[in-house]
């Protein structure tokens, strides 16, 4: 591993406006707004911050040599917790992705998306991503809508954007949020096999709709599939019925860990 490439000065400089930037709105935060003497700010804040910043990036130095030198179970994710939909920076996304294949071909590159775009996610693949997890709460297109109120985009979409995973060799799971009376009733659970079936999903991973009960029975009363409650027990067996080999769980399967694709 070379310790120094084209690109680094690039990076070097990029770093170093965005800490300088930082500090000098946060000395002056901490002067008008908190009313901080400056003896404070340039005895004990400035110099933590500068404490910190270096062992921050020493930190992420470490990091970026764990990954350079990683095993199949390591995984580069996009898109978790807060960041915000990945797929809307998708260009600088594939640069990123890029420029970590160059340095080496292994561990995992992965994206969870709401697969709003089916062309970013293609550019992704095109770049070297090999897995994405995608998100729904249901098969159903009107229940889609009314939870996640999308604009500019529909649950076709995103099923196209499982297509074009499939279609780019990515490994596929489906981030399913399961409300218990909603996702099993029985024409729902139907519509989601089909749904695994149709776009060849590798894995599903289900997680409880964390949401106001009564919210979401009224959201759901007249939306999605209909009939009895078969209960989450057997809305998996049926899902692995429908899609042999599918993985069911929770946690992401990193290079070494997907077995023979289904």
């Amino acid at each position: 591993m070379r310790w120094f490439v084209r690109g680094d000065v690039d990076g070097f400089f990029g770093l170093a406006l965005d800490n300088l930037v930082q500090l000098l709105v946060l000395t002056e935060l901490c002067r008008t707004v908190l009313g901080f003497p400056d003896a404070l700010i340039a005895g004990r804040i400035l110099p933590g911050a500068a404490v910190s910043l270096l062992v921050g990036n020493a930190f992420y130095g470490w990091q970026a040599m764990r990954l350079a030198r990683a095993t199949g179970r390591t995984m580069v994710s996009f898109g978790q917790g807060c960041e915000g939909e990945p797929l809307l920076r998708y260009r600088e996304i594939a640069r990123a992705i890029r420029l970590m294949r160059q340095r080496t071909p292994r561990g995992s590159i992965n994206v969870n998306t709401n697969g709003s775009l089916p062309k970013a996610l293609a550019a992704l693949a095109d770049s070297g991503l090999d897995a994405v997890r995608i998100s729904l709460n249901s098969a159903s297109a009107d229940l889609y809508q009314a939870y996640y109120q999308p604009r500019g985009y529909g649950l076709e979409d995103v099923v196209e954007s499982m297509r074009v995973a499939r279609a780019g060799g990515l490994y596929l799971a489906l981030n399913l949020l399961v409300f218990p009376g909603v996702t099993d009733r029985e024409e729902e659970a139907r519509r989601l096999c089909r749904l695994v079936r149709r776009v060849g999903a590798h894995q599903v991973q289900m997680r409880s709709l964390a949401i106001d009960p009564d919210v979401y029975w009224a959201l759901a009363k007249r939306r999605g599939g209909g009939g009895v409650a078969i209960g989450v027990r057997a809305l998996v067996r049926a899902l692995r019925q429908a899609r042999p080999g599918l993985v069911v769980g929770n946690f992401a399967r990193g290079l070494g860990e997907r077995g023979a694709p289904p």
